[in-house]
């Protein structure tokens, strides 16, 4: 039902725990470099994975078809997450993308219906296998502001319905200032030379 990997390992093979329906849950130490091929595929009551700090590639379909994991945060290590990583994982709601990744694979988080929050906190947009890495993009897509307009324009990550900053602590003071007071707010925005509105 659960898993502690010691310190000791330095990589998770290929098919390591393919199939552990009753695992629901596993920690991944620091120690551990890669997520092989199918690592936990189909382990259908895992519902909660802690992927250590070392880990810089997760391997194709690692956590393809874990129907009860419903968040998983990818550390700033990765830099490549394989193709179907976490397709086919159907409670998965939030998904945190850290800031080494690189790439993504197509079918990544294929059939991820219930995506809500996808926070990716790469400064360039990952490159992506094409418009299949996710199965939809109604869920809101997380960026840090100063990129938010490079992902605006991906032809991939541009398909998300709601693209917005990370957080308010990431926007500077000379861009907008908003002070709530009891019965209204006071907006403050820096003069744009030509500007015909504001929105």
């Amino acid at each position: 039902t659960s898993v502690t990997i010691p310190n000791s390992v330095k990589s998770i093979g290929k098919n390591a725990f393919n199939g552990c329906s009753s695992l629901t849950s596993v920690t991944i130490p620091n120690s551990v470099t890669s997520i092989g091929v199918s690592a936990f595929r189909n382990c259908t009551w895992l519902e909660s994975v802690t992927i250590g700090n070392s880990v810089t590639s997760i391997g194709n379909n690692a956590f393809e078809g874990c129907r009860s994991l419903t968040s998983v945060t990818i550390p700033n290590s990765v830099t490549s997450i394989e193709w179907g990583a976490f397709s086919n994982c159907y409670s998965l709601t939030s998904v945190t993308i850290g800031n080494g990744v690189t790439s993504i694979g197509d079918y990544a988080f294929d059939g991820c219906d219930k995506l809500v929050d996808v926070y990716c906190y790469a400064t360039t947009p990952p490159a992506t296998g094409g418009e299949n890495t996710f199965s939809h993009y109604n869920a809101f897509l997380y960026v840090p502001c100063e990129s938010r307009k490079a992902y605006m324009v991906d032809a991939v990550w541009g398909n998300f319905k709601y693209i917005e900053c990370i957080s308010s602590d990431n926007v500077t003071t000379d861009e907008i200032v908003v002070t709530p007071s009891e019965n209204e707010a006071n907006v403050i925005w820096p003069s744009v030379s030509g500007a015909a509105s504001y929105e």
